[in-house]
């Protein structure tokens, strides 16, 4: 039997695959002019991000922003033990493809999560209540599961986590376990959601 998430991943998906490359670029460029006018983007010098796949916002110029504001910028970088780390990169960071076709840099210059002001977060599908379903391998969930305890909050910074996503990816409502962790914002091409 299909969990009501893994209904809402394949539809949304599947949504999300059917959108032509010119809304997706038209569509990408809106959700960059909303982030860029918010202040949490505007206040954070560490950014974490994501390089884009095909049917996702594309962060192509997010990530040239960051890089022209003289912020610093953090990616993804997948662990053979199934985690994920931010690594620091630059305009010369050198990558290579990993083994889910993925972009990611070739740099070991991690950073602690707590250090990062904002991530930009991929998504799947999101909620009105800034809940977020991904591809299915925790990846995000388990980097940024702390969060969800005040102990870490107290002790330590949080990032602020913005989650990109279409409108089609919106879907009424995302039952969450205790370990999926909830956005500070959702960004669509329709508007801001915080």
């Amino acid at each position: 039997m299909v969990s009501g998430k893994e209904k809402i991943r394949s539809d949304k998906k599947l949504a999300r695959s059917s959108l032509s490359e010119k809304y997706i670029n038209t569509a990408s460029g809106r959700i960059c002019e909303h982030l860029f006018k918010l202040s949490h983007y505007k206040n954070s010098t560490k950014i974490g991000c994501y390089v884009s796949t095909r049917y996702e916002v594309q962060t192509e110029s997010i990530i040239s922003s960051i890089h022209e504001d003289e912020k610093e910028l953090f990616l993804p970088k997948i662990k053979p033990n199934s985690e994920m780390d931010f690594v620091q990169t630059s305009k010369k960071t050198q990558f290579h493809i990993n083994r889910f076709g993925i972009k990611e840099p070739e740099s070991n210059n991690i950073s602690i999560e707590s250090n990062l002001d904002l991530v930009i977060v991929p998504l799947v599908a999101f909620d009105v209540n800034k809940n977020r379903i991904g591809m299915g391998g925790g990846y995000y969930d388990r980097k940024f599961e702390n969060l969800n305890t005040n102990e870490y909050n107290i002790k330590n910074r949080e990032p602020i986590l913005i989650g990109l996503g279409f409108d089609c990816q919106k879907t009424e409502e995302i039952k969450t376990e205790k370990w999926d962790v909830k956005l500070t914002c959702v960004i669509s091409e329709s508007g801001i959601l915080c």
